[in-house]
């Protein structure tokens, strides 16, 4: 289980840069304030649909004994997408006493949605067993420059989706709205996190 530890304080995806694409004018401000609403919204749906931390977050995973994390001696997986920093990895010992590892000589290969940390030197499981818990806390996630152009426009079409048929959808009557536009979805699959 991932916890979230940090939220992101910064928005991805600015008012400015979104009224551009959406091709909005005027400026009014419970309409500005709506849009803001609306890209949140988004940027919260296109994470639950993808599985992946797209703000930036700082997370702790502990990996269990029994747990179906993959873990191997010197590495383990992480799965919220792009891994950015890893600010700590601890063990618990058998007296309780926890056990900091050493950081400086690691290794992140972020691949997509799946991170794999490579700490050379240490120990963290014996065969398919766990020793000792290991809890890693870890940032993911993008920052306004790093975030990839088409999820940012996938975020940005469903948040203007939402806002041109936002009268429609609170009818209610016989009107049929998607969830989410067709071009949207395509874009999140390609981000989306499966369990093999």
């Amino acid at each position: 289980m991932y916890r979230v530890t940090v939220e992101s304080t910064e928005t991805i995806i600015p008012l400015a840069k979104f009224k551009e694409f959406a091709r909005v004018t005027s400026s009014v401000p419970s309409d500005d304030q709506l849009m803001e609403d609306l890209i949140k919204a988004s940027i919260k749906y296109c994470e639950k649909h993808t599985a992946i931390s797209i703000e930036s977050k700082t997370y702790e995973k502990t990996f269990k004994h029994g747990s179906r994390d993959k873990i191997g001696a010197e590495d383990f997986e992480l799965r919220k997408g792009v891994v950015t920093e890893i600010l700590a990895i601890t063990k618990r010992d058998r007296d309780g006493s926890t056990l900091d590892y050493d950081i400086t000589d690691i290794e992140t290969v972020n691949y997509k949605q799946y991170s794999h940390i490579f700490l050379y030197g240490a120990y963290f499981c014996r065969g398919t067993h766990f020793a000792r818990p290991l809890t890693v806390d870890f940032v993911a996630g993008y920052t306004e420059e790093t975030l990839p152009k088409d999820l940012a426009t996938a975020i940005m079409q469903l948040a203007l989706y939402w806002y041109e048929n936002r009268e429609s959808m609170q009818i209610m009557d016989e009107t049929n709205i998607a969830d989410m536009p067709y071009g949207t979805s395509t874009i999140l699959n390609l981000y989306r996190l499966m369990r093999l």
